[in-house]
Parts: structure tokens; C-alpha cells; sequence
């Protein structure tokens, strides 16, 4: 579909029938970059960084955030819902199976 705006493309990352998404807003730790989907974590300080390891997950980021050196960005994170597990961002090396429960425990699933 283009309008004046330009193209829009659906992502299509909400699994059906999933209506009750929280979404919050925090800061990033300083000069993180953040994808669109991705796995986030949670540091010492309260700060939003990617998620390295399933024990580390807290959330998953609803936009994509370029980190600027000495500053901490504002994030909006999904902290509940249901989402297709083709659309998530994971560490490299890992996978949906990796983080399923994980996330289960955030009540974010995965289908």
C-alpha cells in the first residue's frame, strides 16, 4: 500500500488474536543499539541492553534504537504478549527454542 507517508509494510509480528500487549517505556544504557524485536535485558543499573543469554530476559524492544555516544535513549518495550517467533531478534547463536521459556516467565509467548 503507498500513501503520501510512502510504503507501509506490515511486519506481522502479533500472533492472531493476541490483543493485550504492555508496552513501557525505559531508558537504554549508554550508546546501545537495539533492533526492532529484539530480546532485551535488564543491567545493574535499570538500564536496557540486548539480552545475551535466556537467564538475562526482560522484554522485547517495539523499535529500533542507534545508540549515541555519552547518551541513553528513551525505548518503548513490549513487556507482554504473544508474537510470532520468525519476527523475534535473538543473540546470535541462539533461538526461539532457546528463549521460550525464558520469556514465558515475562509473560511474552511465542508462537
Amino acid at each position: 500500500m503507498t500513501n503520501v507517508l510512502g510504503v507501509y509494510e506490515p511486519d506481522n509480528i502479533y500472533a492472531a488474536g493476541s490483543t493485550d500487549i504492555e508496552r513501557i517505556a525505559r531508558k537504554t544504557a549508554v550508546g546501545v543499539n537495539i533492533a526492532k524485536y529484539q530480546v532485551v535485558a535488564v543491567d545493574e543499573s535499570g538500564d536496557v541492553i540486548p539480552s545475551v543469554s535466556p537467564d538475562d530476559a526482560y522484554g522485547i524492544s517495539a523499535e529500533d534504537i542507534v545508540g549515541i555516544d555519552g547518551e541513553k535513549q528513551n525505548v518503548v518495550l513490549c513487556a507482554t504478549g504473544c508474537f510470532q517467533k520468525e519476527g523475534i531478534v535473538f543473540p546470535d547463536g541462539k533461538t526461539a527454542d532457546d528463549y521460550i521459556d525464558a520469556l514465558k516467565k515475562c509473560n511474552i509467548f511465542l508462537k
